[in-house]
């Protein structure tokens, strides 16, 4: 499969790799789709495989509200970085600020892109995001380890609310040239 590295505006920092390409096509897909369509996508693969990096490029092209989730992170520590993330004071109670986040989704037309999506999973705080996004149908990036997929199956109502999968692939002789120019 070929992907458009067009997409990819190479500086000094970002090769146009084809998981850079990967994750702007994807999250772009979610920004344009029509509105009967589901608006989250998943872009999963083994550590090393620079999709933190990919998406970090998608946050940027996009402007994107960017988070990347710790292990040790509380239902009241996910909502409060994403709302630091929008430059919001946050509410009192989490439900507040899971409301203030989609409001803010659906007044800036931004996406959200959620970076170590395994730590909500693995915490079970998959029903945030999908409050977030029942309630803003934002454009929203999960990121995350190559069982995520499987991990999110669990969750039948969610699962339902992704719009494509987007495995990570390795790096190939051509990623490895731009990487060496840099």
């Amino acid at each position: 499969m070929m992907h458009d590295l067009s997409l990819v505006n190479v500086d000094a920092t970002t090769a146009p790799l084809r998981n850079v390409a990967m994750a702007v096509s994807a999250l772009t897909r979610a920004m344009e789709r029509p509105i009967h369509l589901p608006g989250m996508v998943v872009l999963y693969g083994p550590s090393g495989y620079g999709k933190s990096s990919a998406a970090s490029h998608a946050a940027v092209k996009h402007r994107a509200y960017y988070i990347e989730v710790k292990s040790a992170w509380t239902r009241r520590h996910f909502a409060l970085a994403i709302l630091r993330s929008m430059g919001i004071e946050p509410g009192r109670t989490v439900p507040e600020m899971v409301d203030q986040i989609a409001e803010q989704l659906v007044k800036s037309g931004r996406p959200l892109i959620i970076d170590e999506m395994d730590h909500v999973v693995d915490r079970s705080m998959v029903h945030l995001v999908a409050d977030i996004y029942n309630s803003s149908s934002a454009a929203i990036l999960l990121i995350g380890e190559e069982r995520l997929p499987q991990k999110l199956k669990r969750w039948e109502r969610f699962d339902g609310r992704i719009l494509d999968w987007v495995g990570a692939v390795p790096c190939d002789l051509r990623d490895a040239a731009h990487l060496r120019a840099l």
